[in-house]
Parts: structure tokens; sequence; C-alpha cells
């Protein structure tokens, strides 16, 4: 069971995602860059244990799709672009991870 400060993290994200990227795109900047800037002032300097930071690095994950994407629509790229940066994000999450984690992670994946 995943705790409940983890599930308010993660609701409050996605509650002002499209607020968060409005504002990037309308002051110039790249919305990945914000996002980045974001996680590392407010979430790693939070919750400093390993669970922690692997939710975070599993949500920058998925970010960084939902980004691509998001981007991806504006500049009209193609999908096949947009599958190959959405498997190259979850190998490289992949190799960063330790067997423990693999025991963590499968609850995260029922978050809805």
């Amino acid at each position: 069971m995943v705790s409940f400060a983890v599930q308010n993290l993660v609701s409050l994200i996605r509650f002002h995602w499209f607020i968060f990227v409005f504002i990037s795109i309308a002051l110039g900047e790249s919305p990945k860059k914000t996002f980045v800037w974001f996680i590392s002032d407010n979430v790693f300097s939070t919750f400093s244990s390993g669970s922690f930071t692997v939710i975070c690095l599993m949500f920058k994950s998925l970010s960084h799709f939902e980004f691509i994407f998001v981007h991806g629509v504006r500049v009209y790229s193609s999908f096949i672009d947009l599958q190959a940066a959405v498997q190259f994000s979850q190998n490289h999450l992949l190799k960063r991870l330790s067997f423990p984690h693999f025991i963590f992670l499968p609850p995260l994946l029922r978050i809805s």
C-alpha cells in the first residue's frame, strides 16, 4: 500500500500540471527544464529517503513522456520519435533501480 503522503504528492502534481505547463511555455522556458528545477528544489529537498527518490524518478520519467507529447503536438513531430523517447526514458529508469526498489514499485503502478 502506498503511503498517504505519496498519494497526496502525486495528486498535487497532477492537479497543478496544466498550470505548470502553461506558465513555463508562456515564460519561454523549456517545460522539461522548469520541471526538473521544480522537482529538484521542492520534492528532493522534502523527501530524502531512497523510496521517495525512486517515486520522484519514476514520476520524472512519466512526466518526461508527457512533456515530449505536448511538445510533439506543438511542433508536429512523429509518433515514432515519441515512442523511442518513451522507451529510452523507461530503459534509463530501470538501469538505475536496484532489486529492493522493484519490490516497492508495483504498488506505485496502481495509483490512478
